[in-house]
């Protein structure tokens, strides 16, 4: 039997099925509205998230260098599934296969081909050829990979060192203290 939790449920499968069925009612002012949202997001936020994203840069750095770098996942008698450089290998070879192989060609042929506004520069110049590799050097070098380890570090310790239950709104138990297992993390969960 699934334990399915309707607050959790719900609201994210309610607005996905009423975006695809807007996208299919009207295709052409479903990417226009899309495209703006988009638009305003990265003109509006997009340096909080190349603040957040060299934030989490430096973070590792910081958990690394400091005795949080040698708390074991899974507690003090944890056994180790992998060595350092499996796990390392493992790590790069599934982005390699997901990502780079396939958006490390295509992000900078898609902005040397059409540039987003930011880049302001015309297709096939130096300016986009300039945009779109230094854009894909962002996206496709360490920055991804602090990220996706600061977000695997809160959940692998909330949930083996801290035996909280997988979810979203777990990490979070330390801020929120006897909230994070109520109602407020089902909505953290959802949203």
């Amino acid at each position: 039997m699934l334990n399915i939790k309707p607050l959790v449920f719900l609201p994210p499968f309610i607005l996905c099925v009423t975006v695809v069925v807007l996208s299919f009612a009207n295709e052409q002012l479903f990417s226009t509205v899309v495209a703006d949202a988009d638009r305003w997001v990265s003109s509006t936020f997009g340096w909080l998230v190349l603040l957040l994203a060299f934030g989490m840069l430096v973070l590792c750095g910081v958990i690394y260098a400091s005795s949080f770098g040698r708390v074991v996942i899974g507690g003090p008698d944890a056994k180790r599934l992998l060595t350092k450089w499996q796990m390392f290998a493992v790590v790069l070879t599934t982005n390699l296969g997901t990502g780079v192989l396939f958006w490390g060609m295509f992000e900078p042929l898609s902005y040397l081909s059409k540039p987003p506004l930011i880049a302001h520069a015309d297709p096939f110049s130096p300016e986009a050829a300039k945009f779109a590799i230094s854009t894909v050097f962002l996206h496709w070098t360490s920055t991804p990979y602090a990220i996706a380890t600061i977000v695997g570090l809160m959940f692998a310790f909330a949930y083996y060192n801290m035996k909280k239950p997988f979810s979203l709104g777990a990490p979070l138990s330390p801020l929120l203290g006897s909230y994070s297992e109520g109602r407020l993390a089902q909505i953290i969960d959802a949203i």
